[in-house]
């Protein structure tokens, strides 16, 4: 079977096996707050719900509710904001992990259902591991779950708000969302990233390794040690002052690019069990040995990397610059969540609400990845075929805005799905987005006066 015919083929058994999960009473018992809920027969029913809140929006709710009501049904019915609010406080938001876990990432893994077609680099799987704060609703209920932060400023009062740390475990090849833990702001990235690492495990084997991306930051001793024991390979961005030799690499004048060096590693396993409630299965190893790269930017600026690739035959200096680089993707990916799905526009302010709207960005954003998938490739086809100079992508403010309009459509009827992914992929195909990766521009910090004019005039939602 070729690549594009499997990719869709994919895509055909996700949307059928989802359709076939949310009609089962099975999942709606495993995932309703109560055995009373979704016992009547009304217009907001469990898989009704699913496919309201996968369709995300910034206007109103009740104009939301107006709209969905009208594709129901012909008959001119209502829902109230009270009905919609009381049905979102039944369902669980682990129905959304239920659903990324079983649907998407198990399979897309699986040699039985893919036979190995998602992307590796060097017969690793590239993944990458970052955490970004996420600014939530200024309501009781969560800032006594979450701490505040206070800002003073001699032109007003002291002001709080309540945020929590947000850390995903990215395929940085493949832009799918693996694992991701939601903790208060003051949480340590890196025992985030360990729980990461942990909860990864759980997840389907693959016959190939795992190296993982991480930014400045996360370099500690124990940290990498850590990664010994789960067996990762790992690339880190190292931060001036951190020791002699990577200093040494710093420097200009310094004519080595890379050196093996020993680390001593301190015994933090019972810090971490004790302040971050975090199991380590290791046992300490005194010493551990890494590898110290230097990488020379386009602008000259100089980047010192920590690997675990001690091999400086295989793994030559100069890759690192390009593999590096793919962490990227990550930092690309909490773009999406936070400007194209509007995460931080909450549907409502309770707890559970905030945790749905979470999940099911992060689940919509997968669903999103497989079903342009198949289209991406051909487009990588016919761009090769022609020998341009720009690759081609699907634009994901049109990829989610037909996603969003046809979520009854994938979700819910029974209408023919080849009929479906056909009309997907000529939605697909407008105004697909140029790829110039002969371009860089200059990273300029932005004033908050052009921010603000930026949020209220230019920019444009895909909801």
């Amino acid at each position: 079977m070729k690549p594009t015919k499997q990719v869709f083929s994919f895509l055909w058994k996700s949307i059928n096996i989802k359709k076939e999960k949310l009609k089962s009473n099975k999942i709606k018992m495993l995932f309703r707050k109560s055995e009373k809920d979704f016992t009547r027969n009304r217009k907001l029913t469990f898989e009704n719900m699913i496919a309201l809140i996968l369709q995300k929006w910034v206007k109103s709710l009740q104009l939301r509710l107006n709209e969905f009501s009208s594709r129901l049904s012909n008959k001119l019915e209502t829902i109230t904001v009270s009905a919609y609010v009381q049905a979102k406080n039944k369902i669980s938001y682990k129905v959304f992990l239920h659903l990324n876990l079983s649907i998407i990432i198990n399979r897309y893994y699986d040699l039985k259902e893919n036979e190995a077609w998602y992307e590796t680099w060097n017969k690793f799987r590239i993944l990458a591991i970052d955490g970004s704060q996420i600014r939530l609703p200024d309501e009781k209920e969560i800032k006594e779950k979450y701490w505040t932060s206070k800002i003073k400023n001699p032109k007003w009062d002291q002001w709080e708000y309540t945020h929590w740390l947000l850390s995903v475990l990215y395929d940085a090849l493949n832009n799918l969302a693996i694992d991701s833990i939601l903790e208060k702001w003051k949480y340590s990235e890196r025992a985030l990233a360990i729980q990461n690492i942990i909860n990864l495990e759980k997840t389907i084997k693959i016959k190939e390794k795992d190296l993982i991306l991480y930014d400045r930051g996360y370099f500690s001793n124990f940290f990498c040690w850590v990664l010994y024991w789960y067996n990762k390979d790992f690339v880190l961005r190292v931060r001036r002052g951190i020791s002699k030799e990577a200093d040494e690499l710093f420097n200009k004048n310094n004519r080595i690019d890379t050196k093996i060096i020993r680390l001593k590693v301190n015994n933090q396993k019972k810090e971490y069990e004790n302040k971050y409630w975090i199991k380590i299965n290791t046992k300490i190893k005194n010493e551990i040995d890494i590898r110290l790269v230097r990488v020379i930017l386009s602008t000259w600026e100089i980047e010192v990397l920590a690997t675990s690739l001690l091999d400086e035959v295989e793994y030559k200096t100069e890759i690192f610059k390009e593999l590096y680089f793919k962490r990227w993707g990550i930092e690309v990916y909490y773009n999406i969540l936070k400007n194209r799905l509007w995460l931080e526009n909450f549907t409502w302010k309770n707890i559970e609400s905030v945790l749905q709207d979470l999940h099911s960005s992060i689940y919509l954003s997968n669903f999103e990845t497989i079903a342009t998938r198949g289209h991406n490739m051909e487009l990588e086809l016919k761009i090769n075929k022609k020998k341009l100079r720009n690759k081609q992508k699907v634009n994901k403010q049109v990829s989610f805005n037909v996603i969003k309009n046809r979520v009854m459509d994938l979700f819910l009827n029974d209408r023919d799905t080849d009929e479906i992914i056909k009309e997907l992929n000529v939605l697909f195909n407008t105004n697909v987005t140029q790829v110039r990766i002969w371009r860089s521009s200059y990273r300029s910090k932005t004033t908050v006066n052009k921010s603000l004019q930026f949020q209220r005039r230019k920019k444009k939602s895909c909801f």
